[in-house]
């Protein structure tokens, strides 16, 4: 086989060269063949046959004498090539035995010619019988490769089948819920088999370890073969069972592929109206976390009213409206979305950051009763509630409405509030006093301000300057859990960690990475089942909770550089009150040294809040009730002609 070979590319070179050779002559066809054309054939390497080849084949004749035959046979030119030039120019006897003898001057040729002929057509022949030769062999070559092929696949379908047919114990297997058992069977038939891409066994492998997976508590880990399953596309009956599938560990795990886009290409008009609003907000959500909000807006305008995602919809499209300063437009959504989640428990949230967005609006453009209309409608029992009150506070203080401004401080003051804490609660606190004359009362809400902010400040300014690592923040608002009644000490202050798990995009985080690694242990376990699926998918998921990690430590760093940043600039905006309390205080006493009156009892406050929060009398259910209508009762005491304090109170 490998002589056969040879002699092909062999005589495929040849007639490469002789190829060659007729080209490089070509363009002096005009011209008979010479003694210096021949010597640079011979020089090119082309063999004897070649040569001929080519004086056979050119029809200009031979300028060559007998004299220079002698000389191309000094200069070793092959005795083929020179009885071919006998056989045209006529020679006498060769030196040296050569078949150039006995050749008729004028071309005539001799017994010698026929010999020569006969030895061409000889040469010709076994060249010919040496190609078709080849040319058999390499067809019973390919011939037996191709049936090779044939019985290979056919043991391969042979092989699929019976694994397939195999697969019908995970009915069984489902039924019973072993689910993970059903998936073990499932992964080894598509790592054994390895079933074709595009056929039925691959399909019903890929859904069947999917659903299994996703029934045993899998979410993460199956999640790009979920998204595999739904773009082989709406074409299968699996198709609404695989996206149920996907939508659900996107929303538990926030999984949101770029390869989601390819789903906005799919057809699902036909699916069922439910299926719409379900894919509608799935690829809206898609879209507002890749920050495109043309695309976004589209799905979410998709969704049907009677969704329980609608209200969602309505008000994710009002924050990308907000964030592109298209308010008439946003403030549009976020009123849709407080009509289309009603009294839905599921559609809670989205109505009340609706709430929160216009009462913030409106609070920006200097609406404030219509801020106060939207932030009472966030109800007591509300985990927002806390920032709502503390918002109107903000508000009834901006309206100079003191009364109402120390009765919502009351309240967060108050055990109730307890958990939450806001910075510029005392500089509030003291302004209010210091507005109505109140100034002893202003002074010391200030005083426990300085005192309680510096301690802080000082704690959170300590941990940001020595912390650069984000695995020790992240590990900094961990560790709160896990010492928090053992009494321990937790390196940054609890109002530091509060405001820190107060954080959606934190608490998004952290909701990820507790899935990832509940996940993994899962994995760990399953192993002896899920062999290489569980130990590979284990370690990337151990990757990714690394790099999710180290995501969430910079979340918690920019957190506390802001709340370090905000820390002192609301100590210089206390000190600055003060300077101004310090300044009445003086020209009050003045005046009242000089001969001014005051009447002392209305100087009294029934409203001291750094002293008095530690005796708050409500509880329970009647707390909740009252929590939005307190109010404090300072008397005013600044002068309605001249402005002015008119005197220290006690």
């Amino acid at each position: 086989m490998v002589v056969s070979s040879l002699q092909s590319k062999m005589v495929r070179r040849v007639a490469a060269w002789s190829v060659a050779a007729l080209v490089a002559l070509s363009s002096t066809a005009a011209f008979a063949i010479d003694k210096s054309q021949i010597m640079n054939l011979q020089l090119a390497g082309l063999s004897a046959d070649v040569i001929v080849n080519v004086i056979r084949s050119d029809t200009s004749g031979v300028n060559i004498t007998e004299a220079e035959i002698g000389e191309l046979r000094a200069a070793g030119i092959p005795q083929p090539v020179l009885d071919e030039l006998c056989l045209r120019v006529g020679c006498t006897a060769a030196p040296g035995g050569g078949s150039g003898a006995a050749v008729r001057p004028g071309g005539g040729r001799g017994r010698n010619d026929a010999a020569v002929m006969q030895q061409e057509r000889e040469r010709q022949q076994r060249l010919e019988e040496d190609r078709r030769r080849i040319e058999q062999e390499r067809f019973e070559q390919e011939r037996a490769n191709m049936v090779e092929r044939i019985e290979a696949d056919k043991r391969r379908t042979a092989s699929v089948q019976t694994a397939f047919a195999g697969l019908r114990a995970t009915d069984r297997l489902m039924r019973e819920g072993d689910y993970l058992r059903a998936a073990a069977v499932f992964e080894r038939f598509m790592t054994e088999v390895n079933p074709a891409p595009d056929s039925p066994e691959y399909y019903a492998g890929l859904t069947g370890f999917v659903r299994a997976m996703h029934k045993a508590g899998y979410a993460y880990a199956i999640r790009g073969k979920a998204l595999e399953w739904v773009l082989l596309g709406p074409g299968h009956s699996e198709f609404a069972e695989g996206f149920a599938i996907l939508d659900d560990i996107s929303r538990d795990t926030n999984y949101f592929d770029p390869s989601f886009e390819r789903l906005a290409d799919l057809a699902v008009s036909d699916q069922s109206p439910g299926f719409q609003d379900a894919w509608n907000f799935c690829l809206g959500r898609f879209f507002w976390t890749y920050e495109n909000p043309v695309r976004a807006i589209e799905f979410f305008s998709r969704i049907s009213k009677f969704s329980p995602d609608a209200a969602k919809g309505a008000y994710l499209s009002g924050t990308m409206q907000l964030k592109n300063q298209e308010n008439r437009d946003a403030i549009g959504s976020f009123q849709r979305a407080i009509t289309l989640a009603g009294d839905r428990a599921e559609a809670k949230d989205a109505k009340e950051l609706s709430y929160l967005a216009l009462a913030r609006l409106a609070y920006e453009v200097g609406q404030y009763d219509a801020a106060l209309f939207y932030y009472r409608k966030i109800g007591a029992d509300s985990q927002r509630h806390p920032r709502a009150m503390f918002e109107q506070a903000w508000t009834y203080f901006l309206k100079q409405d003191w009364n109402r401004t120390l009765g919502a401080l009351q309240a967060l003051h108050s055990p109730y509030y307890d958990k939450h804490y806001f910075p510029e609660l005392g500089v509030i606190e003291a302004a209010a006093f210091y507005n109505t004359c109140n100034l002893d009362a202003a002074e010391r809400a200030l005083s426990e301000f300085d005192t309680s902010i510096v301690a802080l400040e000082q704690k959170v300014a300590a941990f940001v300057t020595e912390t650069v690592s984000p695995e020790v923040y992240w590990n900094a608002a961990e560790q709160f859990y896990a010492l928090q009644g053992t009494g321990d000490a937790v390196k940054l202050p609890v109002e530091a960690i509060r405001t820190v798990l107060r954080d959606k995009q934190y608490q998004g985080q952290l909701e990820v990475i507790n899935q990832l690694r509940k996940e993994s242990k899962m994995l760990e376990k399953a192993e002896p089942m899920l062999g290489s699926f569980a130990t590979e998918t284990q370690q990337q998921i151990e990757l990714d909770i690394k790099s999710k990690i180290v995501d969430g430590g910079l979340r918690v760093a920019q957190l506390l550089r802001e709340m370090d940043a905000e820390l002192v600039d609301w100590r210089l905006k206390g000190q600055e009150v003060g300077i101004e309390i310090n300044g009445d205080l003086i020209n009050a006493t003045r005046r009242a040294l000089e001969g001014g009156t005051v009447d002392k009892a209305a100087a009294k406050t029934e409203l001291l809040l750094a002293q008095d929060w530690l005796f708050w009398p409500y509880e329970g259910e009647y707390w909740s009730d009252e929590v939005d209508y307190f109010r404090g009762n300072p008397a005013d005491l600044r002068d309605e002609d001249t402005g002015l304090c008119a005197e220290s109170n006690p």
